[in-house]
């Protein structure tokens, strides 16, 4: 347990005791998504009636390609123990859905980025190096039709932009081959659209999406004269963070420093506290005139996840202030946490253990930060959000834990709003590998 990684130093943040716990679980979960035909949900109604389903899934996010990823991760950290195998077999079942569809998109959730980004984490091994040349060549070809639609299009829905299915996610994969020239080039194309985008002179607005291209029922209630989305999966604080990342990685297109500046000083003059501290709504209404968001700006504050809300956009923070050297954003970023940790359970709105609305989730951004900062306080906070993920893990369960939140409890394997992305947050803090696959999410 106290063996420097395989990919350098990093530190274990909990007590032994729970640490052994926590990876006893996350094997545990390992060893029941290794299995054959393990895409399936059961769904358990309000009158305790079940149904299976197995959607033919390729994706990251949701299916085989993030199966794949947390096996890789347990091959990092369990070199000998053939974590390979189980990850070889979910992949191949992703790429077998694609040939078969005969078409994809590029998004990094659900299309072939993400599919080539779990290709690349698995190729520590050298085993994928041809697939991830035919998949990057797919992707090369179709990026060029995809940005000349994004800029035909003025009207932007977030989907269009974000990380899960947008511009940002395609520039993670990007970022993520920046030694391949022809990604670094297409990488400072995806950027120079985000900064465009970003210093339009009636900013916010070039971020700005329109009642009818608003998703979700909830959000088109909220906002029905449209919105500028605030949160890290769907909202400005991906474009930023995507930016920050690229800056720490040696890429920086013209233009660059100023956007970030401005969205980040945008970001924090949205927030709208409660009486524990800083926090952040889903979204805010902007008019067709260029108004401070004080000015016409819901003060109801998120849920305190990765998704939207305070850790998402103060992980963001975190990473504009590294990138910036700027210890307002930083300062700015731990406030926020801070604030997460000082509220009751009940008013974090953390009803599930998975990673999108959840525990994982935050406990991710907290691990990360931990390290960064070394704040004792937020090392306390990761065996506090350990304690509570490790109560809710159900040995009697399908897949060890139930995700909770929207609709019915489901048993659902899947990174994204699953327990493979429970077992991935629970092997951060406690073996010391570092996560780095959680550049899907933006946190690193």
């Amino acid at each position: 347990m106290s063996r420097a990684g395989l990919y350098g130093p990093w530190p274990r943040l909990l007590p032994l005791d729970v640490a052994k716990r926590s990876i006893a679980v996350a094997r545990d979960i390992g060893a029941r998504i290794g299995s054959d035909n393990c895409l399936s949900y059961t769904l358990t109604g309000a009158k305790g009636s079940q149904s299976s389903i197995r959607p033919p899934l390729s994706g990251l996010a949701r299916g085989y390609a993030g199966l794949a990823l947390a096996c890789g991760h347990f091959d990092r950290c369990f070199p000998r123990e053939c974590w390979d195998e189980p990850a070889h077999d979910h992949l191949e079942r992703s790429i077998r859905i694609i040939e078969v569809q005969k078409s994809s998109t590029l998004g990094l959730f659900g299309g072939l980025c993400g599919v080539a980004f779990t290709a690349q984490y698995l190729n520590h091994r050298k085993r994928y190096t041809q697939l991830i040349r035919s998949l990057d060549a797919l992707i090369y070809k179709t990026i060029p039709e995809v940005l000349e639609e994004y800029a035909y299009d003025k009207s932007h829905a977030s989907s269009e932009f974000d990380l899960v299915s947008g511009l940002t996610g395609i520039g993670v994969y990007l970022l993520m081959r920046k030694q391949n020239e022809n990604s670094r080039t297409l990488l400072k194309t995806v950027l120079r659209v985000l900064i465009d985008q970003t210093n339009l002179g009636n900013f916010p607005l070039g971020w700005h999406t329109s009642p009818e291209s608003v998703e979700g029922r909830s959000l088109r209630q909220m906002f029905p004269d449209g919105c500028v989305n605030l949160g890290l999966a769907h909202g400005i604080p991906g474009p930023l963070a995507l930016m920050a990342i690229s800056k720490q990685n040696g890429v920086t297109p013209r233009g660059m420093n100023a956007a970030m500046q401005r969205l980040g000083d945008w970001l924090i003059s949205c927030q709208c506290s409660d009486e524990w501290g800083i926090n952040w709504p889903v979204a805010v209404p902007v008019s067709r005139s260029p108004l401070s968001p004080h000015q016409n700006c819901r003060t109801t504050p998120s849920r305190g996840a990765w998704c939207y809300g305070a850790p998402g956009i103060a992980r963001t923070l975190w990473l504009l202030g590294r990138a910036m050297c700027c210890s307002t954003y930083c300062d700015c970023s731990l406030a926020a946490l801070k604030a997460v940790y000082s509220r009751p359970y009940r008013a974090r709105q953390l009803n599930s253990p998975m990673f999108c609305h959840g525990l994982a989730g935050v406990l991710q951004i907290t691990v990360r930060t931990a390290r960064d900062a070394g704040l004792q306080t937020l090392k306390d906070s990761v065996l506090e959000l350990t304690n509570r993920i490790l109560h809710a893990y159900d040995r009697t369960s399908v897949y060890g834990f139930r995700s909770e939140g929207h609709g019915p409890a489901a048993d659902d394997p899947s990174v994204l709003e699953g327990v493979a992305g429970t077992a991935l947050a629970l092997m951060s803090a406690a073996v010391p590998i570092e996560p780095t696959w959680d550049r899907l999410f933006l946190i690193s």
